[in-house]
């Protein structure tokens, strides 16, 4: 009776440490409209002009503050509907709004496309443990990590099931 109750023991924590871990949405295999976490700020405006903003947002913490190493630059770089994060001439995704987004705007993966088109249902097939994790969060965002063990996110939101922006986030 004891083992059968410790193997129940066991087995249900094996499935509650299973259910609660975030899925990944590799950051490294992500392009937007051909732009990829190795593109430069040449590539950038080759693909999308000119930009509306660039500055240095002079971050004080986080994983693009100038104190962590190897971080010598950054410049944040705003498009209608989108910005992006110049580290060391290198791109880092920020923020996209795809309700602002016309239909040639695609974010890929090696995963999933993502575009103004898609929907919760859309991220449901691919990432099944994150979509149980937002029905349980109320539907606010849904959450993936960008790579195995990363302190940061990918945060999604929708209006109405269908996607409404990504945020890629990192605590400070």
């Amino acid at each position: 009776m004891k083992m059968k109750q410790a193997l129940l023991i066991t087995g249900l924590l094996i499935t509650s440490l299973f259910s609660s871990a975030q899925e990944v949405l590799e950051y490294k295999s992500i392009s937007i409209n051909g732009i990829t976490y190795q593109s430069s700020a040449a590539d950038l405006i080759s693909a999308f002009g000119e930009p509306l903003e660039r500055y240095d947002p002079e971050y004080e913490c986080g994983a693009y503050s100038k104190d962590q190493e190897g971080v010598e630059t950054t410049e944040l770089v705003k498009y209608p509907g989108f910005e992006v994060l110049l580290v060391n001439d290198k791109v880092s995704f920020e923020s996209i709004s795809f309700s602002l987004m016309d239909e040639n705007f695609d974010m890929n993966s090696d995963q999933i496309i993502l575009n103004a088109q898609s929907t919760i249902q859309d991220l449901q097939k691919v990432f099944p443990i994150a979509y149980k994790q937002w029905i349980n969060s109320s539907g606010k965002v849904f959450r993936l990590l960008p790579c195995d063990g990363c302190d940061c996110e990918i945060q999604i939101t929708f209006n109405k099931e269908i996607i409404s922006s990504i945020e890629f986030w990192c605590p400070c």
